[in-house]
């Protein structure tokens, strides 16, 4: 149980380091008059780390089977 609750910190890190990061990114083209602010690069850098959280642990339990030929870095390639 503790181990799966570290995971999920970690994931609500991931995605609350990505809203800051995006937020100063916004908070700068706000200054210089730019379309795009705040809000807006919150939600695509916060929308860009969930995909790659989906990625990198959303199929564990479907690469394990022989049967199935599955690469989830293309989800990342695509992001």
């Amino acid at each position: 149980m503790t181990a799966y609750v570290l995971y999920q910190l970690e994931w609500i890190l991931r995605l609350f380091v990505a809203a800051i990061c995006g937020g100063l990114v916004g908070y700068e083209r706000k200054v210089r008059l730019k379309t795009a602010g705040i809000r807006t690069h919150m939600l695509v850098a916060v929308g860009s780390a969930l995909f790659m959280i989906i990625s990198k642990y959303g199929f564990f339990d479907v690469i394990n089977h022989a049967d199935v030929s599955l690469d989830p870095s293309r989800i990342a390639s695509q992001v």
